[in-house]
């Protein structure tokens, strides 16, 4: 039996927390870690099997918010857990300071999965895990399944509903895998693909534990470049997903964007796949070859028009934040293209330009805020 802890109320977090506190509660002790009750963040937390405690930073409410899910075997002490298994479902900018609230929680050989849109926090959480064992044990995942929340809660505790309908193509997938290339004990990784895949489907089906970090890139940089395309245009310029295709101009920018995220890919794909003999030989040459399909422009703006068009009356994640007067994942998608595009000495210009749109959007109300 594995302890499970899942961090984030957000849609997905709570969403995964639930399907699995309802359809695997003899496999599974599932806690729900919430980051903020009422808007009011939590100052401290104190875990017990049973339940997770806040108490909020405004003193002079004397409430309390417990959050039990899947709590109906074990005994009833004040015992606190410690958990084998972390998922952190978090906005990629909260997925640090996430990680160091649970680490008191976990112990040596526990795995953490980074589950998320954007990329860059395995390096960040990576430098301040305590332990050899669990930077080895570091894993990244990331779906394509949308989650609709069904109804407002006060306690966020409401169920949410997946939905299947921001595919990457036909089918929605959920993908997760090492965060590192580096070598793992062949059990341990047997192991702990089969807890994720147990874990993950009961919510968001179709699951792909990748053992080979580079296969797993490969497919989350896709979903970075359709994201990067779509979630910084539709938050900018407020409109729903499917106006990206309607609007000439939007088309355009669309396709700059792409343009640029497709350039910084072939480089990415060159470091991959430009190696010994050896390596290349080892990965094979379908691998390689699958690296240059997806760094092939072309390909990339068909990608990016499929989901499109599948998600064409939603309003992407980003413009959700900004319309809720919250932080965007701008600097781990788009932000990540432009590192990544920097270390290899090429232009991203387009990029650049609506990361300081978004920021600037944000900046007002984020502001505001921090002076309420």
């Amino acid at each position: 039996m594995k302890n499970l802890l899942i961090c984030g109320n957000s849609s997905l977090g709570t969403c995964l927390a639930h399907h699995v506190a309802s359809r695997q509660p003899q496999l599974f002790y599932s806690s729900l870690f919430i980051r903020s009750c009422n808007g009011r963040q939590a100052e401290k937390c104190t875990m017990s099997k049973h339940s997770i405690k806040y108490h909020l930073k405004d003193e002079r409410s004397e409430h309390s918010y417990i959050q039990a899910l899947c709590g109906h075997h074990g005994n009833e002490s004040n015992e606190v857990v410690s958990f084998d298994i972390a998922i952190i479902a978090l906005k990629a900018h909260q997925i640090k300071d996430g990680v160091k609230k649970v680490l008191p929680f976990l112990h040596e050989n526990s795995h953490i999965v980074l589950f998320h849109n954007g990329l860059g926090t395995a390096d960040l959480v990576h430098a301040i895990l305590p332990f050899e064992k669990q930077k080895s044990n570091l894993l990244i995942g990331t779906t394509t399944h949308g989650v609709t929340k069904l109804k407002a809660s006060p306690l966020n505790t409401e169920v949410r509903q997946c939905s299947d309908t921001n595919a990457l193509s036909s089918k929605c997938f959920t993908w997760v895998g090492p965060a590192h290339s580096n070598k793992r004990n062949k059990n341990t990784l047997n192991e702990i693909k089969s807890n994720c895949i147990s874990i993950f489907d009961t919510c968001f089906p179709n699951t792909v534990f990748f053992e080979d970090h580079k296969k797993l890139m490969r497919k989350l940089w896709l979903k970075l470049c359709i994201n990067a395309v779509i979630n910084p245009l539709t938050a900018v310029h407020q409109v729903p997903n499917g106006s990206l295709l309607k609007d000439n101009k939007l088309e355009t920018l669309a396709k700059r964007l792409c343009y640029e995220a497709s350039r910084v890919l072939g480089a990415v794909a060159d470091s991959y796949t430009v190696s010994s003999s050896d390596q290349r030989e080892e990965r094979g040459e379908e691998e390689e070859k699958q690296w240059r399909i997806l760094s092939d422009p072309n390909y990339l703006w068909e990608q990016v028009s499929l989901v499109i068009k599948a998600t064409e009356l939603n309003q992407s994640s980003m413009l959700q934040d900004i319309l809720h007067h919250r932080s965007t994942e701008i600097e781990f998608i788009n932000g990540y293209i432009i590192n990544t595009a920097h270390k290899f000495g090429i232009s991203v210009p387009l990029h650049e330009e609506i990361v300081q749109q978004v920021l600037l959007k944000t900046s007002s109300f984020l502001e505001h805020k921090g002076n309420a």
